[in-house]
């Protein structure tokens, strides 16, 4: 996995010694490479990046050998959805596809990290908490 990530993004030692926490609730923000199609930066110049534990993620990324890119099962500014039904009843026919992987570990969106600024920055405390990040990079986090 950590591989398909040096392909797509700067994957710094900061980066490294947070990927601990993978597979986790963790996404971290990463200067995307010259390769990255714009529509997956949005033109921003950056990518998020995670390793869910959901295993049947893991193993849709290893059959195809590459990266998934993807958005929240949810509409923005609407709850997390912690299983199918629940993604089911909010995006009904807006769905071509949806596949029943069994509940997700925690309904709880990721905890985002921005590893593009000069010092990283947290953009969404989740399951992995402030505390547990700022002992992994020494305290250095914003």
């Amino acid at each position: 996995m950590l591989k398909q990530v040096a392909v797509w993004s700067e994957f710094s030692d900061v980066a490294h010694r947070l990927a601990r926490f993978w597979p986790g609730p963790l996404t971290l923000i990463l200067p995307a490479l010259p390769n990255v199609p714009r529509p997956v930066t949005a033109g921003t110049g950056s990518i998020g990046v995670r390793w869910p534990q959901a295993s049947f993620a893991t193993r849709l990324v290893h059959a195809f050998e590459m990266p998934i890119t993807a958005t929240s099962a949810n509409k923005s500014g609407q709850p997390s959805n912690g299983d199918a039904s629940e993604v089911q009843k909010q995006l009904g026919k807006e769905l071509e596809v949806l596949i029943d992987a069994g509940n997700l570990p925690s309904p709880q969106g990721s905890t985002v990290l921005d590893l593009t600024q000069i010092r990283p920055t947290l953009v969404r405390e989740g399951p992995i908490s402030r505390n547990a990040l700022g002992d992994a990079l020494n305290g250095n986090i914003q």
